[in-house]
């Protein structure tokens, strides 16, 4: 295992590419405002950081993506931020798309040539982009659910897709289904809500001709639900995996038969979902240990953010110790 300390910030997601990992942290009354840590990863037993990148009037970076020459992060102050990364090691800062007033972006999801970024203020959209130049993202459409303004707590927190349609986390809204293959034009397909719904974070697939949705929320007593979607108009519950209610899903990373879950203080989950209906755990490493300095001062602790970029590897971010670096089963 490999693991690469943070500079400043609390570590929430991580991205890699060009031989790379991009870690962004947020603002931390005990650990400091958030930034962009790169750390290379010639030898992943001991990742090196080499750069790292702070807007200390606007640091708190939630998300991060990398697509070609560019690297794409979530800004709460600036919308998306657009670097060059010619030179993988040392990122420049080429833009943001903020359109020059404030734009509170969560998370980011890239499909092919599109990019989704959940907006969560003002307005709580959900914003597609042209990417095809990835270092000059082209705004394509937005959407903006009907839930926002009549159900308390309903926003864009995460998304997925599965060919043209994007499945979005809308927390009190659950998860929402809607047809992007006109951005401009989007088409609400329906939602699945539960009670006290807290829908965070998704990751769709086929199974045995089934479009099956693995959903997850963050909350207490939050847990992994699994859905057929076959009729969005009427998703069905088939399915469930639930740990110990005092520590919830943060973010989900799906890989054939294998779902990659980072639990927070039940740090990193792997399910043998062949069979979605009956979720099977078959691995899983605690990244939280008691003695790191700082445990105990967030309810979002442990293991938060996950990528399986088919390396060999998983990458997890733990909001203390930063990145970690695992062998993939």
């Amino acid at each position: 295992m490999g693991e690469g300390g943070l500079q400043s910030g609390r570590g929430v997601d991580v991205f890699v590419s060009k031989g790379h990992a991009y870690v962004v942290s947020i603002d931390d009354y005990f650990m400091g405002l958030g930034g962009l840590h790169v750390y290379d990863l010639q030898d992943r037993k001991v990742p090196r950081l080499v750069k790292f990148i702070q807007f200390p009037e606007a640091s708190y970076w939630n998300g991060v993506w990398a697509k070609d020459d560019a690297l794409h992060v979530a800004s709460a102050d600036r919308g998306v931020l657009v670097f060059d990364l010619t030179q993988p090691a040392d990122p420049r800062f080429l833009r943001d798309l903020s359109g020059g007033s404030r734009s509170n972006v969560h998370t980011l999801f890239v499909d092919g040539s599109r990019l989704y970024a959940m907006a969560v203020g003002p307005a709580g959209e959900v914003h597609a982009y042209d990417v095809n130049n990835a270092r000059e993202p082209v705004l394509l459409g937005r959407y903006l659910d009907p839930s926002i303004g009549t159900e308390p707590g309903s926003y864009p927190h995460d998304a997925t897709t599965l060919n043209s349609t994007l499945f979005i986390s809308h927390w009190r809204a659950g998860l929402v289904i809607v047809d992007m293959s006109d951005p401009a034009n989007p088409k609400r397909l329906g939602a699945y809500k539960y009670p006290r719904a807290s829908s965070h974070t998704s990751r769709v697939a086929y199974f045995h001709n089934n479009r099956i949705a693995f959903e997850a929320g963050e909350d207490w007593g939050a847990h992994l639900r699994v859905l057929n979607l076959n009729d969005p108009a009427n998703p069905t519950l088939i399915g469930e995996y639930r740990l110990p209610g005092w520590a919830s899903i943060h973010n989900l990373e799906l890989k054939g038969n294998r779902l990659y879950i980072a639990h927070y203080q039940h740090g990193v989950r792997v399910l043998d979902v062949s069979i979605p209906k009956s979720p099977r755990e078959i691995a899983y490493f605690n990244t939280w240990r008691a003695t790191d300095p700082l445990r105990g001062t967030s309810s979002w602790d442990g293991a938060i953010g996950i990528r399986v970029p088919g390396d060999g590897y998983v990458y997890t971010v733990d909001g203390v110790r930063g990145l970690l670096i695992l062998p993939e089963l």
